[in-house]
């Protein structure tokens, strides 16, 4: 059973408790600026996949827009679209119609204008030059390759070791260096 607590007692934990009413409150204020801070960094994530994007040099002073932030259901989506067109026999002429397809699907995704679509390639195949969507791609890919080269670049410049004791979280197990395998320690 709780036992009841003298007025003496009460009063002076509210005298701490309105002594640390600042304290409290920087605290408060101090957790909303972190949580418009994360909020911020997601909203700048979703921006760049709809936002981000890199200009083609087609020539003669003209450009296409080429996406170059896409989600992991867009990266997926290629990746399964260039396996599927990998496994096709370029000398089928059924093969052949699918990689056009493939080649409008993949450029609809990549680039940045919401009306060059599937569709709108396919019907539109006299409005457009195959080198301008060639170099459409290339470029999504080069992109893509430039950004996986720094991200390696910045990984391969750490100093410290990369693991999970870097967000505080304990190795599974301890690494026990050099010694080979059926060597005493």
């Amino acid at each position: 059973m709780v036992r009841e607590h003298t007025p003496e007692e009460l009063a002076e934990v509210n005298r701490i408790l309105k002594e640390a009413e600042p304290l409290f409150e920087e605290r408060r204020v101090r957790e909303e600026a972190d949580k418009k801070r994360w909020a911020g960094e997601i909203a700048m994530l979703e921006r760049r996949v709809r936002e981000e994007t890199v200009e083609v040099d087609l020539g003669g002073g003209d450009t296409l827009a080429i996406r170059a932030c896409l989600s992991e259901s867009e990266t997926k989506r290629i990746a399964k679209l260039e396996k599927e067109r990998k496994e096709l026999d370029p000398n089928d002429p059924k093969a052949q119609a699918r990689m056009d397809e493939i080649a409008y699907e993949i450029l609809e995704i990549v680039t940045a204008n919401p009306l060059i679509t599937r569709d709108w390639l396919k019907k539109n195949r006299d409005k457009f030059a195959v080198v301008d969507m060639l170099a459409a791609t290339f470029a999504y890919y080069d992109a893509q390759a430039d950004r996986f080269r720094r991200i390696n670049s910045a990984r391969s410049f750490r100093t410290d070791k990369s693991g999970p004791e870097l967000r505080g979280v304990p190795p599974l197990h301890e690494d026990p260096g050099s010694e080979r395998m059926g060597e005493s320690p």
